[in-house]
C-alpha cells in the first residue's frame, strides 16, 4: 500500500505546525519488521525490495501513538546526520503516515520503475 510519510521532528525537535503542513512528504511503502527485540518501520520506494529503495532512515522501537481512519502517528528512534559533518546521533522521531492508495501517484514513481 502506498503511503505519504511526513517526519514531524528535525534532530529530535518538534517542527512547527506551519512546517509540517507545508511539507510535501515522501510517498512509499511502509514495512514493519521485528528482530533482536526491536520493532522497526522502513519507508521504501514503491516496488523496491533492496537497499536502494530506502527513502528514510528506519524508525526503531516504533510505537503507534495515534490512529485515524486513514492515518497513523508512529514514534520511535531514528539515526540522524548532524549538520556541518559532525557525524550521526540517535533522536526521537515521529512519522505521520497517511494511507493514500494501493498504487503510488504517477509523479512519485521512479521513471526506471514505470511500466512494470
Amino acid at each position: 500500500m502506498c503511503s505519504k510519510i511526513i517526519q514531524w521532528r528535525w534532530l529530535g525537535i518538534k517542527r512547527s505546525d506551519n512546517e509540517i503542513v507545508n511539507d510535501p512528504g515522501v510517498f512509499g511503502e511502509v514495512t514493519m519488521s521485528y528482530g533482536n527485540g526491536h520493532m522497526r518501520l522502513d519507508a521504501r520506494r514503491h516496488g523496491y525490495t533492496n537497499e536502494s529503495g530506502k527513502m528514510l532512515a528506519p524508525l526503531w522501537d516504533a510505537v503507534c501513538v495515534g490512529k485515524g481512519p486513514r492515518d497513523e502517528l508512529w514514534r520511535g528512534y531514528q539515526r540522524a546526520k548532524l549538520p556541518h559533518g559532525l557525524g550521526f546521533t540517535t533522536v526521537v522521531q515521529e512519522w505521520h503516515i497517511e494511507h493514500v492508495d494501493m498504487r503510488p501517484p504517477q509523479d512519485s514513481i521512479d521513471p526506471a520503475q514505470r511500466g512494470r
